[in-house]
């Protein structure tokens, strides 16, 4: 095919599909988005990049790499997507809108300092203002320049008051400076500006459910399904808010919903997991433990998990392979200590209990309960004087922390082992 012809070829199947010049971040996490054409526009892409630098270097060439670039944005192939942006800068540099796009681009693979220089460079080209102002802050945000953050989403909300995605950003600020109530208000009032904003409703729903508004947290997140069913934020959410109930059956069905839409996700695995295994449903979850530690062999959680559900069938054997296993990854991690320490205990395994009961507390030296049954072992072993001190430390971190009941175990321990 040759250059004008390949080049009207391209432009053919690009006027078949409908995406707006300049992109935002909720226009590219849309799961309704497909390319009837796909096989052929994929063809077509390959054959002009082989032949770019035989093709003349024309504004209009830069504008077809333009909005080749924006649809593989959409379809969420960030790799194609910068390729064909660069392409096109390197013919012309002033189209407007690309740097935005290729901003958001970086945004949606958290290159923030990338992100941040197109957002910039397209500001100096006066390229939709407001639009760019409101991405600049995200990316700040995201980045974690939270002050730099305020004052681009303030400049943005000086120009447009209403502007929905400024108040989303702001809403985000919020959020970040543990401002929860005010951060729901604001959403609130977002969403009757935008009632159909679905990062909007996410967000709001998740705070709904920190703040122990469940129903209302139902609510907004059934909207967000009838908006999109595929959603799977939204899915997971209402499966946590049926296993915080206890309706075990219905939070399980939302996660197998959220896996079949993506079945990479280890944390949901491991949620569905914990689950099977609260209803004693013991193959299922070593199924979905399993699965995680096939999708991250170095997932320190699932083979702690795995671990448990070994303890809770009294395969402590098996169950020590899978702690011992987790430790080795991550010896920093005092619940792993713990828990190994607690099999150690079952086992009948009382000295090596006590160095792993040691480890946890030595690395988190603030919570009593490494101490508490450390104690226990104590006693066990005749070491009655080391076990009174263990129980009287444990017992000053109990009653720091607000845990009366265990202040009161100690208490009555102690008291009888000075009987």
């Amino acid at each position: 095919m040759q250059g004008p012809e390949l080049l009207e070829a391209v432009a053919d199947q690009l006027r078949r599909i409908t995406v707006p010049e300049l992109l935002h971040l909720d226009d590219i996490d849309d799961p309704s988005f497909e390319i009837d054409n796909k096989r052929q526009l994929d063809s077509l892409e390959k054959q002009l990049q082989t032949t770019l630098e035989d093709l003349e270097q024309t504004p209009y060439l830069a504008r077809l790499l333009f909005r080749l670039a924006n649809v593989y944005l959409k379809e969420k192939d960030f790799g194609k997507s910068l390729i064909l942006y660069e392409l096109a800068l390197g013919i012309d540099e002033s189209i407007e809108c690309l740097w935005n796009n290729m901003g958001v681009t970086y945004l949606m693979i958290e290159d923030y300092d990338s992100a941040i220089r197109s957002f910039k460079n397209g500001l100096s080209l006066g390229c939709e203002d407001v639009n760019i102002l409101i991405h600049l802050s995200r990316a700040y945000l995201m980045k974690g320049e939270v002050e730099t953050s305020k004052e681009m989403f303030d400049e943005a909300l000086e120009l447009e008051p209403r502007n929905p995605r400024a108040l989303m950003v702001k809403a985000l600020w919020l959020i970040q400076d543990k401002q929860i109530e005010e951060a729901a208000n604001l959403l609130e009032e977002l969403l009757t500006i935008a009632p159909d904003y679905c990062e909007a409703l996410a967000k709001l729903a998740g705070l709904y459910i920190s703040m122990d508004r469940d129903q209302e947290a139902e609510a907004i997140l059934d909207q967000l399904l009838m908006l999109q069913p595929e959603m799977m934020c939204a899915l997971v959410a209402l499966g946590d808010l049926y296993a915080r109930r206890g309706i075990f059956d219905a939070a399980i069905s939302y996660y197998k919903e959220a896996l079949s839409i993506d079945p990479t996700d280890i944390k949901v695995w491991i949620r569905r997991g914990d689950l099977h295994r609260k209803k004693t449903e013991y193959v299922d979850a070593g199924l979905c433990y399993h699965e995680a530690i096939s999708l991250d062999e170095r997932y320190v959680d699932a083979w702690l998990k795995y671990g448990q559900l070994f303890v809770q069938q009294n395969k402590l054997e098996t169950a020590l392979e899978y702690f011992n296993s987790a430790f080795s990854m991550d010896p920093h991690n005092p619940e792993i200590s713990f828990q190994r320490a607690n099999l150690f205990v079952s086992m009948g395994r009382l000295e090596e209990a006590l160095t792993d009961y040691d480890t946890a507390w030595a690395l988190e030296p603030t919570n009593g309960e490494y101490l508490y049954p450390r104690a226990l072992v104590l006693e066990r072993l005749g070491r009655i004087d080391e076990a009174r001190r263990t129980l009287e430390i444990a017992e000053d971190l109990f009653r720091a922390a607000g845990n009366s009941t265990r202040v009161v175990e100690c208490r009555v321990h102690l008291k009888r082992l000075n009987s």
